[in-house]
């Protein structure tokens, strides 16, 4: 016959190895979270790099935009909202709608239309929005 004795260090045991278990679960958990934070640190730092690259200051400086410590000129901020492919208004939070450059490079297309041509577009684009709020309403 088992004793009781038996018994409890069996469970005793069991729940040690399942803490164990649990405890190698858990630093596998946070290596692979730090490894992750690691990595996504490094790219972070190659983006700013790139960017920093195509708009013709250093990395620091966008450092300094980022967390609004400074401010850049327009013509910077300009060159930044071209690289990173939104307007300005998108980039200076005048507007939330973040238009990409095929409906900005459309509406430049549009804008350099004769008059007569300019308004017909309008009103075809005009009917098509009124359209599609009436068949979502």
């Amino acid at each position: 016959m088992i004793s009781s004795d038996t018994i409890d260090n069996s469970i005793y045991l069991f729940i040690a190895l399942i803490a164990l278990n649990l405890l190698a679960f858990i630093s596998l958990l946070r290596l692979s979270s730090l490894r992750c934070r690691k990595v996504f640190s490094k790219l972070s730092e190659y983006v700013i790099l790139i960017l920093a690259l195509k708009v013709g200051v250093h990395p620091n400086v966008l450092g300094r935009y980022e967390r609004n410590l400074d401010v850049p000129s327009v013509e910077v901020a300009a060159k930044i909202a071209k690289a990173l492919g939104v307007s300005l208004d998108y980039l200076s939070e005048i507007t939330d709608v973040e238009q990409d450059r095929v409906v900005l490079n459309r509406i430049q297309d549009i804008a350099s239309l004769p008059n007569e041509d300019r308004n017909q577009v309008f009103k075809v684009i005009d009917a098509l929005i009124r359209d599609y709020k009436a068949s979502n309403e």
